[in-house]
């Protein structure tokens, strides 16, 4: 079964068998918690912010790289296999079980324009949703959705814990949840529980330390 592991801030794998998916590998991510994500079969970034997108990190890692043309852009490596990517875009990850799909997400009004994706991610049959820095609601995709990465770190970026809440109950979610983006001085680290608190078990909220895997 795939299993995800969370990273600072935003930042996760997905390992099914022996391939392992890298999402938003950004400069909050220490080496020691990069040498844990290894060499994935690729990296996925949602958006040019350096808590999401660090160049030294994608080539540590080594792996393709899909993401928006902003950031595509950005890099400045030529030897970084780096594939442009719409909203709306299915991706086949070469040579692994991972399917991507590449989805809106507005990150607001305080951050300036900024392109920004983010993502609904296929393996073994289970699918995983992760929003990036979502501030203004985009649709809840209408499809199957296992388990839903959600920021709640606020502070003008994204949703804060209220408005997470507001979104998964106003999309009718029950199921798997997973707080992401508050490991940032500016953010409250309670922000993980103070989500689980607000829901009050009307879905199921895991917290995860750093470094911290769940089996899907």
């Amino acid at each position: 079964m795939p299993t995800i592991t969370r990273f600072q801030q935003a930042a996760f794998t997905v390992t099914s068998g022996n391939s392992v998916l890298a999402v938003d590998i950004g400069s909050y991510v220490t080496p020691e918690f990069l040498q844990q994500v290894g060499h994935p079969a690729a990296a996925l970034v949602s958006h040019i912010h350096g808590d999401h997108f660090l160049e030294a990190n994608l080539l540590a890692m080594g792996a393709p790289v899909y993401t928006v043309g902003e950031v595509a852009q950005a890099i400045e490596n030529a030897s970084l296999g780096v594939h442009i990517q719409r909203h709306g875009d299915q991706v086949e990850i070469p040579d692994s079980p991972f399917s991507v799909r590449f989805l809106p997400s507005d990150h607001g009004p305080n951050v300036g324009p900024v392109e920004q994706a983010a993502f609904l991610i296929e393996a073994e049959g289970k699918v995983i949703y992760f929003l990036a820095d979502m501030y203004n609601p985009a649709p809840f995709p209408a499809t199957q959705v296992d388990v839903v990465l959600i920021p709640v770190g606020g502070a003008g970026y994204t949703f804060d814990v209220e408005m997470a809440a507001q979104y998964l109950r106003s999309n009718g979610w029950k199921g798997l949840t997973v707080p992401i983006h508050y490991d940032n001085p500016r953010m409250d680290p309670l922000s993980g529980k103070r989500l689980a608190d607000a829901m009050g078990g009307d879905c199921d909220v895991r917290v995860l330390g750093l470094g911290e895997s769940l089996p899907l």
